[in-house]
């Protein structure tokens, strides 16, 4: 059995998922949380919060099955608090059966009335937990994948079955399980070293810190994104611009794909990264900041920060070499390393985003002189903001040609997803 050395780990767990309920994403209210715990309990913790958030779908299903009304009859509290108790007693061998019931019990019977708790709501927390514990929460529980794909992978697979539908319409059920499974793996955690873009895999349960001490200088960053860095520094070489290129970030925020461009001895790019918010470009500063120890990244003024829109770049038309425009969107791609956006996500986003990606496109198309080149990026794997996206584009400004797409797909890789696009504009569209 798990022994804390901090002060109420589950109280935190619940705290978490509360401001993921309210709609905080779920990287930043645990990133807030963490340091409020004993180092000890931290990997515990997170994986209670990660596993509740990822497999929302199906501890529902089993909770509905052992409540007369549904999860639907419950104060979000409550629900939230028998997710946890749930996935501990399915799924985290650290917790004895019984200590997880007791432990549910007496946090839903210290929750306010007005939250739904009580002595009356801890004595049905405590026959439905002892009663699924019971029961079990195989795959003999839920619709068969062969009898109905979209229930299958909606319950057991915990993902919306509006976006299982459509992966099924555009994959095919047998690519969509797959996709859904890959998903719901904990995902590996990536380095990239910046002086030469090499790609390094840590083991599971490494030091982070000190692995990007050891290779500095380095940064978190996915094959999926670095794939993305890798194509636009082939494009400015093949453009025969691979020396010093002066390039514009619009989405620079957090800066993953632009510290890693200025980071290429072999190009030495200056790069301007854009982003409207002040705050995000904060933290993009402090990540320079670190880089630029030690001899690293930022000592010799690659990179330059400024606040403003992608949709209305602050260039003069015409007078930049590239423009990296890695959109904001769905983020499809990326369920397995963020699982609370899949709930996030209503059908209606890959359109309204794609509004938003056009809008920056045309921006960046501007400010780009001619021979010079413009890579579109998302880590979505919807059409409407990837292949129509770039058909759309092409059709506003025909003085640019398509010489690149890439597209990495996480069931056939187990990374992340991306989705890459290399143009070059051939002439000044006069």
């Amino acid at each position: 059995m798990t022994e804390f050395t901090g002060a109420h780990p589950r109280t935190v767990a619940l705290e978490v998922l509360l401001e993921v309920e309210r709609g905080r994403r779920l990287d930043l209210a645990w990133e807030a949380r963490a340091p409020t715990l004993a180092a000890a309990d931290r990997g515990w913790v997170q994986e209670l919060v990660y596993g509740v958030v990822r497999f929302r779908g199906r501890l529902d299903h089993l909770l509905g099955l052992h409540l007369h009304k549904g999860t639907g009859s419950l104060h979000p509290r409550i629900l939230i608090l028998l997710r946890m108790g749930v996935w501990q007693i399915l799924a985290m061998g650290s917790v004895p059966t019984y200590a997880a019931v007791s432990e549910t019990v007496e946090q839903v019977r210290r929750t306010p009335k007005n939250a739904g708790g009580g002595k009356g709501a801890a004595g049905l927390a405590n026959a439905v937990l002892r009663r699924l514990a019971e029961a079990g929460g195989g795959q003999e529980r839920f619709p068969s994948l062969a009898g109905d794909p979209v229930a299958h992978l909606t319950l057991w697979g915990s993902h919306p079955a509006w976006l299982v539908e459509r992966w099924i319409a555009r994959y095919g059920t047998e690519n969509t399980a797959a996709l859904v499974e890959a998903n719901n793996r904990i995902p590996r955690v990536h380095l990239r070293r910046l002086d030469t873009g090499a790609t390094v895999e840590l083991e599971p349960g490494s030091d982070v810190g000190e692995a990007l001490r050891r290779f500095h200088p380095a940064q978190v960053q996915d094959p999926a994104a670095s794939a993305v860095v890798d194509v636009m520094a082939r494009g400015l070489e093949a453009a025969g611009l691979a020396s010093a290129p002066r390039v514009a970030d619009l989405c620079a925020a957090p800066g993953g794909k632009g510290l890693a461009l200025a980071g290429l001895s072999t190009l030495r790019a200056r790069v301007v990264g854009v982003d409207p918010s002040l705050a995000r470009l904060r933290r993009m500063a402090e990540n320079l900041h670190r880089l630029g120890q030690e001899g690293g990244l930022g000592q010799d003024d690659r990179v330059h920060l400024v606040v403003a829109r992608g949709e209305a770049p602050p260039f003069v038309p015409g007078s930049l070499d590239a423009a990296l425009v890695d959109a904001p969107c769905t983020g499809t791609g990326t369920l397995s390393r963020h699982p609370d956006a899949r709930w996030r996500l209503d059908p209606g986003a890959p359109d309204r985003l794609a509004r938003v990606q056009s809008a920056i496109l045309d921006g960046a198309a501007g400010i780009v002189r001619t021979g010079g080149i413009l890579v579109y990026s998302t880590c979505t794997l919807e059409p409407e903001e990837n292949e129509a996206q770039v058909e759309e584009f092409l059709r506003r400004h025909p003085a640019f040609r398509l010489e690149e797409t890439m597209q990495v797909l996480p069931q056939q890789t187990g990374t992340d997803g991306s989705f890459a696009t290399l143009f070059r504009k051939e002439n000044d569209g006069s």
